[in-house]
């Protein structure tokens, strides 16, 4: 991928070259999780359970789009990735869970700083100065719910202030014959120091042998300022701020396993819709690149 991750219309965040990324998804350290957990059972019914390293995940939002069942055949990240999992990456945290079937208590101090853009370091140090607390309710081994928040300290590399996170989300997950199907709803909210955005989502997947179908629906604010300028003003507050629908459809096609890998093919296709607003800058911009390019020529 490179620094710059790969191309994804109307997604933000972390940089490039000292740039905001804009309509692209940026990569993950090679180091995505680097972790140890102790597993405590203190009566039938109850656990304690301690976890923390270098790398890891705390207890905030639904589990990581990357390890979702209902998004395991989807091959881009939701847009809204920076509402609800991107702490799933943090460098440095520790966290401790009570387990009562079926409530699970979770709570989390950890390295609120998003990862810089030396992707291939073990990891990037910093205080632990962010904390989480999420509440997971399992009824039934098919169903799964969870609220959490979580106060990030100055996660953005370019952009001041803190960030207090809230999400909430269902999944229910139904093994089959030779295959399963799955699906997760959320909605989250990052109220930042200058302003507030919300997501929602609702995605599936559905397996049969070597095929699977998927779709995801999502419905989000966005940073138009970002999108349209490629920078980060320095005085945000009060800005507009728009919203953004997509919807991801695509099949996967498994050909071939090869000690213990897949090798397959996928096919996503999105439209996504934006206020004309945005849409007019872009046009017009892109309209004025294409002028400067021609008299270059």
């Amino acid at each position: 991928m490179g620094i710059c991750g790969y191309g994804e219309l109307f997604q933000v965040g972390e940089t490039c070259n000292g740039r905001p990324l804009a309509d692209r998804q940026h990569p993950h350290d090679l180091t995505a999780q680097l972790a140890a957990v102790r597993h405590v059972p203190v009566t039938n019914r109850t656990s304690l359970t301690f976890a923390g390293g270098p790398v890891g995940e705390p207890a905030l939002g639904p589990v990581a789009f990357m390890h979702r069942p209902s998004a395991a055949e989807i091959q881009v990240a939701p847009l809204s990735h920076h509402t609800f999992d991107s702490t799933h990456i943090a460098m440095g945290v520790a966290t401790v869970a009570v387990d009562r079937t079926p409530l699970i208590v979770e709570a989390s101090v950890f390295n609120g700083k998003e990862p810089n853009e030396n992707r291939w370091n073990l990891m990037d140090r910093g205080p632990w100065d962010s904390w989480s607390a999420r509440v997971w309710y399992r009824p039934s081994s098919g169903w799964q719910f969870q609220v959490s928040t979580g106060h990030l300290v100055a996660p953005e590399a370019l952009e001041p202030g803190n960030i207090q996170r809230t999400t909430v989300s269902g999944a229910w997950f139904r093994p089959r014959e030779n295959g399963f199907t799955a699906m997760t709803a959320g909605y989250g909210r990052n109220d930042k120091t200058h302003d507030t955005l919300s997501a929602m989502f609702l995605e599936g997947t559905r397996r049969t042998g070597r095929n699977a179908i998927y779709g995801r629906f999502e419905a989000l604010q966005v940073e138009t300022d970002i999108l349209a300028s490629g920078t980060i003003p320095a005085v945000r507050h009060g800005l507009p701020i728009q919203a953004v629908v997509a919807v991801t459809g695509g099949g996967f096609r498994d050909f071939a396993h090869i000690v213990g890998f897949e090798l397959g093919l996928t096919v996503p296709i999105t439209p996504a819709i934006i206020s004309s607003r945005i849409c007019l800058r872009w046009l017009i911009s892109s309209l004025r690149t294409a002028a400067i390019a021609s008299t270059l020529a």
